[in-house]
């Protein structure tokens, strides 16, 4: 069965420029220009992708994203979260609706 995505955003960020978004299990980061780290709140582990790089989302949370170099990446958000029959998937879709909305205004120096 193919991915289907609710949002799909493509962002150009600055080298050493930071942008948080809140995501769901199943949502995609890809890496089209630079290099890129990712990690999710309250999750241990650390990423780092180069150009063309993806990186599949395995659970929910806010997940921080730091371009090492300037460069763009796609976000894209899953429409097919586990828990969509309990309704906060779309609680969920409407607080990232939000997120992007104010994502320039986030884009901070780190």
């Amino acid at each position: 069965m193919e991915q289907v995505f609710t949002s799909t955003r493509t962002l150009r960020i600055a080298g050493r420029q930071a942008i948080a978004v809140p995501t769901v299990r199943g949502s995609r980061v890809e890496v089209t220009g630079g290099r890129a780290w990712l990690t999710i709140e309250r999750d241990e582990r650390d990423f780092v992708l180069p150009s063309g790089g993806v990186f599949d989302c395995d659970i929910d949370g806010l997940l921080v994203i730091e371009m090492l170099d300037e460069g763009t990446l796609t976000v894209a958000v899953s429409s097919s979260a586990p828990d969509a029959s309990s309704g906060s998937r779309s609680r969920f879709i409407g607080r990232v609706s939000a997120a992007w909305h104010l994502a320039p205004e986030a884009i901070c120096q780190s």
